[in-house]
């Protein structure tokens, strides 16, 4: 098991005792969607901190963003990081065209594509190789043109590769929709992870390796998914869950 992993299992561990207290309204008057969300995420020292930081500056909100990657084969690192009082953001952004402009060019079709696969082949790419890819077939000439001109991405004699203005959207718009329009949400999360515990042994952040069909059938023989539908829960909330278990990153390498 890999660090983040073990980690997030340790989290998970003192996960139900926790729930408990929060079902209960044994959480000292804080918001208990937060916190279980925190919880089940792995997030509960950041909020925590957050919170802190908020109560000694006597402010409403605070929001972090940040992130961090080593190089493939180097040294290198990249890294940014921005904290902002969200209630500020109206005052820093001018005006909400200016959001709505930043967003356009990513709006283009085929523009977030080649965002997404430079982010994932880390190499410089030629024109020709874009259009070669699969999952870009018809890259036309204009959306790198735009992506250019926005500042996402950069070209030299090697081809195309990300700015880090580029990494860095592609990594919070990746992570906006995939919390906000993809992921199960916490309450079930937590639900759905107490079946798989008791049926596989395998916990929330280990990798599981199973099929939905698998999953389905195997709680609905140990009586999981009667439970689990009388909680609010049905097959595509399973779904989602199995996707998480079975995340590249959570796998355990030989």
């Amino acid at each position: 098991m890999n660090h983040e992993a073990y980690g997030i299992r340790k989290k998970i561990n003192g996960l139900k005792a926790r729930l408990i207290e929060l079902e209960t309204g044994a959480d000292g008057g804080e918001d208990s969607s937060e916190l279980c969300a925190s919880s089940v995420c792995g997030h509960d020292e950041i909020v925590a901190n957050l919170r802190k930081m908020c109560r000694t500056f006597e402010h409403s909100s605070r929001a972090v963003v940040a992130a961090w990657e080593q190089m493939p084969g180097s040294s290198r690192t990249r890294w940014f990081s921005t904290t902002v009082y969200p209630e500020t953001l109206p005052y820093h952004t001018r005006t909400p065209r200016n959001v709505s402009a930043y967003l356009a060019p990513l709006a283009v079709p085929g523009a977030f594509d080649i965002l997404e696969f430079l982010f994932s082949v880390r190499t410089p790419q030629t024109e020709k190789s874009l259009s070669r890819a699969q999952h870009l077939a018809g890259c036309e000439a204009r959306t790198l043109e735009a992506l250019t001109a926005a500042g996402h991405i950069q070209s030299d004699t090697e081809g195309y590769s990300l700015t880090m203005k580029g990494w860095q959207s592609y990594i919070v718009l990746a992570h906006l929709t995939n919390v906000l329009d993809l992921k199960l949400e916490a309450a079930k999360a937590i639900k759905v992870s107490e079946a798989i515990s008791a049926v596989y042994s395998v916990d929330w952040g280990e990798y599981l390796g199973r099929a939905l069909g698998e999953v389905v059938e195997d709680l609905t023989a140990a009586g999981w998914m009667a439970r689990l539908r009388q909680a609010g829960i049905d097959e595509s909330d399973i779904e989602k869950a199995v996707y998480e278990y079975n995340a590249p990153l959570s796998a355990v390498q030989p």
